[in-house]
């Protein structure tokens, strides 16, 4: 039987230049590389400006479905790492020789502190800039750009495993909310839990791009820290103390990116909720990966496992571009740092005892904090109209009986639910 026949391995570098420089996203460019060894060793050895071409395709626009800022840091700091690995100290190489100096890039979050929406002209700009969010330099080696490639390509099919996942045991919840009548009647008096009626969640498909991009950020963030924790112990990056690599020797991935996202933020309110948002948004992640690999301690050893538990084929889901302009409703949510499930929970565990700081930790494995406010309300877990608040409509009549009711929808997620009705006084 004939070998099948190696289309794209035929055609002259120049060729194959003008397609990657067409393809919309890093993970395409891995898997043409993939289907053609020929055309990979043409890509990585005859195409001279390589480096350049997939710089660009990691700063497109976000208004053209490019990478959030973020993201784009992350993979940056991915090829500096690998390509110091590669090649020892090289001048060119922006990646600075003590570890100290990498976390300002490791804080760069999606927070007001790192970067500006212009809701005029509707773009982001950087306002912060760190040696993450410098341009790729020429200098580096094809064998680093076809690693970042590689970790481009398993870190979107490890998000779209978490994603697909977490969706699965969304719609197989015990979801209830209030009845009419008991919604019409609603006050402090009620001494237990009313009954409820069933509440059937609606699946809106794949993930959008705003979601797709927390998921993604959350995976990079995973990757890095074994690469991070690699660079330090092979003397790639320095510590000038000891002290400081506890958390990277321990293996703790959670607790390590928890003092990373609270490196150099003010104690304000609106920080403090960003903050515990992309805490949760690991959380989320973990919790998943965890389960991937039952009983087995997180290391990068189960990297094979995620990529197991997750799609077989890539892309599995329709690609979702951006809006024009960048500015769809998940967009406000990347600009304040907050993700939309998070605000909600939020309002509600800061007004409402029915949630508990305890059972924060348990939404978690449901993904509710990468979620975009349109699935929180297909899942009837959020009220009306995108407003300032995420949570709650910006002309919503009745904000404490809003509160009220999506109270009683999240916590018939528990596995108990409880009725504990607050003593506070909520201001309208």
């Amino acid at each position: 039987m004939a070998a099948p026949r190696d289309n794209f391995g035929r055609l002259p570098w120049m060729a194959l230049g003008i397609i990657i420089c067409n393809l919309p996203d890093l993970p395409s460019i891995f898997r043409l590389l993939e289907a053609s060894e020929s055309s990979k060793s043409i890509v990585l050895s005859q195409i001279p400006n390589l480096v350049e071409i997939i710089e660009n395709n990691i700063n497109r626009p976000v208004a053209e479905g490019g990478l959030h800022p973020e993201n784009k840091i992350l993979l940056r700091l991915f090829a500096l790492i690998s390509w110091r690995t590669f090649s020892g100290l090289d001048d060119n190489n922006l990646l600075p020789r003590y570890y100290q100096n990498v976390i300002p890039a490791l804080a760069n979050t999606f927070s007001m502190a790192a970067l500006s929406f212009n809701a005029t002209q509707h773009r982001w700009s950087t306002v912060r800039s760190c040696f993450a969010s410098q341009p790729l330099h020429n200098s580096i080696p094809p064998i680093v750009i076809y690693q970042l490639l590689h970790l481009s390509a398993q870190a979107q099919q490890i998000s779209h495993g978490c994603f697909h996942d977490c969706m699965t045991r969304c719609m197989s919840l015990p979801l209830r909310q209030l009845k009419p009548d008991e919604s019409a009647t609603m006050d402090l008096s009620f001494a237990a839990r009313p009954a409820g009626t069933p509440l059937t969640p609606v699946n809106l498909g794949p993930p959008t791009y705003w979601e797709e991009q927390r998921l993604l950020q959350t995976t990079l963030r995973f990757f890095l820290f074994w690469d991070l924790k690699d660079a330090v112990e092979y003397g790639l990056l320095i510590m000038k103390s000891h002290a400081d690599d506890t958390l990277l020797k321990t293996d703790n991935v959670e607790d390590y990116w928890c003092k990373s996202f609270h490196y150099g933020r003010l104690v304000h309110d609106q920080r403090s909720r960003m903050f515990w948002s992309e805490v949760y948004q690991m959380k989320a992640f973990l919790t998943w990966a965890k389960a991937c690999n039952p009983g087995v301690p997180l290391s990068r050893n189960c990297l094979q496992s995620l990529l197991c538990c997750s799609p077989s084929s890539m892309p599995c889901c329709p690609l979702t571009p951006a809006a024009p302009g960048g500015f769809v409703s998940g967009d406000m949510a990347m600009v304040n740092g907050v993700s939309p499930g998070w605000s909600i929970l939020a309002s509600l565990q800061g007004n409402i005892q029915e949630i508990g700081e305890e059972d924060l930790e348990f939404f978690s494995q449901f993904g509710f904090d990468f979620w975009d406010h349109e699935r929180l309300l297909a899942f009837g877990l959020t009220k009306g109209p995108l407003g300032r608040d995420h949570a709650l409509g910006a002309e919503q009549p009745n904000v404490w009986q809003d509160l009220f009711q999506l109270a009683f929808v999240w916590s018939s997620i528990l596995p108990a639910p409880r009725w504990r009705i607050s003593d506070r006084n909520f201001v309208e």
